[in-house]
């Protein structure tokens, strides 16, 4: 049998807003991702705090 060819369009993945600790140990040397991009803390506390 055939399989009905799937023609709905794909939705874009949306950007993950989730921040995981990549690497590091403390406040000076920790690097964040999402995913796509890398950040260390300093930028991860202004991107949190000024949403």
């Amino acid at each position: 049998m055939r399989r009905k060819k799937n023609d709905t369009p794909t939705k874009p993945k949306p950007q993950l807003n989730k921040w995981v600790q990549k690497e590091g140990t403390n406040c000076d040397d920790i690097i964040f991702t999402n995913g796509e991009v890398e950040i260390n803390f300093d930028e991860w506390i202004e991107r949190y705090y000024n949403k």
